[in-house]
């Protein structure tokens, strides 16, 4: 990254220690989380990060997730993001136990049982395997690539052995395009195959690391 980019960012840095998406906006979870990451490493940083992980680590709910902002109410996708900043910056306690549980526990809806039942009744074509599941943006809702693959990456850098991890790579790889590639979330929609893009393919190739390649190529 050049000093100029590294200075825009430091210079971005909220009173609070977050990240906007904007310079002078609101500090958010995901620009946050991804600055930590950029500026981990760094020496005259070390300070800096600290501030903006202690703010990250506060926003933590009682259910053991985390909100995309400090004043929404729900505990969304943005957990996965905080288990990857806590490993990086071996942060390893109970914070991110709890962290982990509840990103074991969020499962996609399209497992439900209405969902099911309507699929082999021939009354919805979810588009996607119903029989594994991956991660939604929100509680309660259906499962998405890159939240899917945000998990992943997450679970499997803390060196967490679930089934989860499998049931996530088989989902992921159940919604791969015709093409090759990953939309964001199904391969085809009303039975029409859709496209993939360049940027959903590489969060999902991340996801999928350790994956025997013969599965994907």
């Amino acid at each position: 990254m050049s000093a100029a980019r590294l200075d825009h960012l430091r210079s971005s840095q909220n009173a609070d220690g977050g990240w906007g998406y904007f310079p002078g906006k609101a500090s958010w979870f995901e620009p946050t989380a991804y600055a930590v990451l950029a500026l981990h490493g760094l020496p005259q940083d070390r300070q800096r990060i600290e501030k903006a992980a202690a703010c990250l680590l506060s926003w933590q709910r009682p259910d053991g997730g985390f909100p995309a902002a400090a004043r929404l109410p729900e505990s969304s996708w943005v957990t996965a993001l905080a288990v990857t900043v806590m490993t990086v910056m071996a942060h390893t306690g109970r914070e991110r136990g709890r962290a982990v549980a509840w990103l074991l526990d969020q499962k996609g809806s399209e497992k439900a049982w209405f969902t099911r039942i309507a699929s082999r009744m021939g009354l919805l074509d979810p588009g996607r395997p119903i029989d594994v599941t991956g991660w939604p943006w929100l509680q309660g809702t259906s499962s998405w690539v890159e939240p899917t693959a945000q998990a992943l990456v997450a679970l499997k850098i803390a060196g967490v052995a679930h089934a989860r991890v499998a049931e996530g790579e088989a989902q992921l790889l159940g919604v791969r395009c015709r093409d090759g590639g990953w939309n964001y979330g199904s391969p085809r929609a009303l039975q029409i195959d859709l496209p993939s893009y360049a940027e959903t393919t590489a969060v999902a190739l991340l996801g999928l690391q350790g994956v025997d390649r013969k599965r994907i190529a």
